[in-house]
This record gives structure tokens, C-alpha cells and sequence, in this order.
């Protein structure tokens, strides 16, 4: 799954929970994290992990998450929780392009970790809509408040 989708699925996470105490931030940060093992089960994009394409994708997590930004009122949530979504990827990074770590912690990352890879168009599809649906579902609980 690309950064993207992950990012706004997270911050789709946060708006939902929107935590005022300290247990809500706790829950809303496991949840997010946790939902990358989730989006990972889907069917994806079977792109090759190479610097362009990674940096292709970090640049729309960020355009995604100042749209989810700009979508809600109280922003703090929404960032927290997109980042929390988003950071388990800093892994392939880290173990693909650095000497700061060898190996995979995160569990949907390891190599026994069976992935659905589609070719580009319909994993795009798929991820799209998990971009899209993370959007509206923002929009709409916003407008509802």
C-alpha cells in the first residue's frame, strides 16, 4: 500500500476518534498504526520499492494530508494520525536505502508477509479508492459537526 492511502486512511482515523484526553490519543495512535497491518492485507500496487517511486509517494501523503488539513477544523488529530498511519513505511527506507537499519520490525513488512499484488492500474484502483473514501468520510463527518 503507498504512503498516500495510509496517510489518509490515518487521518480519517483521527477525525472519527477526534481524542480530547489522554487515553483518546493513545487509542487513536494504536488504531492508526494498526490500521497499516490492515491496508496492507488489500490488494495493492506491486511497484518496486526504488527511490523515485518512493519519493513520488511521500509527495502526495504530504498533498494528501494539507487537503485532509484544510478539510477539518480541529487539525491536530487528523496530523497525528495520518503520521502515525504513515510511519511504519519510514521502515522501507530506512532498510532499503540506508545502513541505519538490516532489517523488517514491522510485522506486514516481513518477507513471509503474503501481499495481493495487482498490476498497476487496478492496484491504483484500489488504493485510490481507500484515498477517496478516507477524503469523503472526513468531509462528511466534518460538514455533519
Amino acid at each position: 500500500m503507498i504512503v498516500a492511502a495510509h496517510t489518509a486512511a490515518g487521518g480519517f482515523l483521527g477525525r472519527l476518534i477526534n481524542p480530547g484526553s489522554g487515553r483518546e490519543w493513545t487509542l487513536t495512535i494504536l488504531l492508526a498504526a494498526g490500521s497499516h497491518i490492515l491496508l496492507d492485507f488489500l490488494p495493492q500496487i506491486g511497484y518496486t520499492f526504488d527511490l523515485h517511486l518512493r519519493l513520488i509517494d511521500l509527495t502526495g501523503a504530504v498533498l494528501i494530508m494539507l487537503l485532509m488539513i484544510k478539510l477539518v477544523d480541529f487539525k491536530k488529530p487528523v496530523l497525528i494520525a495520518g503520521l502515525a498511519a504513515a510511519a511504519p513505511d519510514i521502515e522501507h527506507l530506512l532498510v532499503d536505502h540506508t545502513d541505519i537499519m538490516s532489517g523488517r520490525i514491522f510485522i506486514s513488512h516481513w518477507n513471509s508477509f503474503e501481499r495481493i499484488e495487482l498490476s498497476w492500474q487496478w492496484g491504483f484502483t484500489v488504493e485510490a479508492g481507500v484515498i477517496v473514501l478516507a477524503l469523503t468520510g472526513i468531509y462528511l463527518i466534518e460538514r455533519a459537526c
